[in-house]
């Protein structure tokens, strides 16, 4: 079996999908399943590369001319789709975006399956987005040509159902984790009276909430209770450091930026916040959880998700400084439970949430769309 994973971006780039498509092609190619990635360029990498076995094609390209780098774009996925028919058997969309359409038609015109993931529902989910561009509402309704609609989650797979796409061919995946690289972390052990260790951990953008972290530890009866690393960059940082500068908080925030060895941050935190506006599966809760760390999130889809039960964490109403302000207090008070609460979101970090148990389902849904084409013995 060889499938073609179209991403519009895969790393070096950074982002929470681009890791979901190379820990899936990984883990796809570690059980023998072929895997090509076609994806946009990135500064310092070829055009063609491998890497465990993947191979990669960053092939898809576009005119920065206005509207036109639509156009063009579709136009590049269209040219390499068809340029690798005599390798893929089908192909997987990580994200859903303009390459989309040209894949599905690509893939009908070939009697090969084409399957959708949608990486994110919400105001700037992929469907949202997507209608938002020109021909959007009718690029939206050709998708209901795709042999198979993954959702993330119950939530994300109602706003795929309320677009008017089929509901019978719509299959719920998560996102998985790397339980065998995000290992359990010793916890750490903190001086007396030392401020409670909160760490965040993604891009510094409107969706992620920073903002409403900073003025929630500034409502706190005393902010230097809390000690907070900010690792990630993004167009808010700025803002964000001006931001916590105003607030009083220059001795309580550390913005380290950018980091290579996430496992270091984890060890060093006693709990994640994520206090974002909307989500599609975070990486950050996920990866807590597989190195047994708690996380204080809001109450969207996909981080609800992972931690509705309360074993693994706890869940603050979106937008709101004053509520998440509380459960920082609240975490405060009860420090001593907190490695609970991390071995619990391990376990279901092993049970549920594993790249491989995750790469093990897609295999099942491939199999299951190729023997449908198949013909029918007489």
């Amino acid at each position: 079996m060889h499938v073609l994973v179209i991403t519009a971006q895969y790393p070096p780039t950074l982002g929470g999908a681009e890791l979901q498509a190379q820990r899936l092609a990984r883990a796809l190619d570690a059980r023998g399943v072929r895997v090509t990635v076609l994806t946009r360029p990135c500064s310092g990498t070829p055009l063609m590369d491998a890497e465990r076995g993947v191979r990669i094609v960053r092939g898809l390209s576009a005119l920065s001319l206005g509207p036109a780098w639509g156009l063009t774009y579709m136009l590049s996925a269209h040219r390499w789709v068809r340029r690798l028919a005599a390798e893929w058997d089908l192909i997987h969309n990580h994200q859903v975006s303009l390459h989309s359409w040209i894949s599905l038609r690509a893939a009908r015109a070939l009697g090969r399956p084409c399957l959708l993931r949608f990486a994110c529902s919400g105001p700037g989910g992929d469907l949202a987005v997507l209608r938002q561009q020109r021909f959007g509402r009718w690029q939206v309704s050709a998708l209901r040509a795709a042999t198979r609609l993954v959702a993330l989650t119950p939530g994300a797979a109602e706003e795929i159902q309320s677009f008017g796409l089929p509901s019978d061919r719509i299959r719920i995946i998560p996102n998985g984790v790397d339980v065998e690289s995000f290992t359990v972390q010793p916890w750490p052990a903190p001086a007396a009276r030392e401020p409670l260790r909160l760490l965040f951990v993604g891009r510094l953008h409107a969706q992620k909430g920073m903002d409403v972290l900073l003025e929630a530890l500034r409502r706190t009866q005393r902010p230097a209770d809390f000690s907070l690393r900010v690792v990630g960059a993004g167009p808010e940082l700025e803002r964000l450091r001006t931001q916590a500068a105003q607030a009083g908080l220059a001795s309580v925030v550390q913005f380290w930026g950018q980091q290579n060895d996430l496992l270091a941050h984890y060890a060093w935190c006693e709990v994640v916040v994520l206090p974002s506006r909307f989500e599609g599966m975070p990486n950050a809760v996920l990866e807590a959880m597989s190195c047994a760390r708690p996380t204080l999130g809001t109450a969207i889809d996909g981080t609800a998700d992972l931690l509705a039960d309360g074993a693994a964490g706890w869940l603050a109403e979106k937008d709101n400084a004053a509520a998440l302000a509380v459960h920082l207090e609240r975490l405060l008070n009860d420090r001593q439970r907190l490695p609970s609460y991390g071995h619990a979101g391990r376990l279901l970090a092993e049970r549920r949430y594993s790249i491989e148990h995750v790469a093990s389902t897609y295999i099942r849904e491939y199999e299951a769309m190729l023997a449908d084409r198949a013909p029918r013995p007489s």
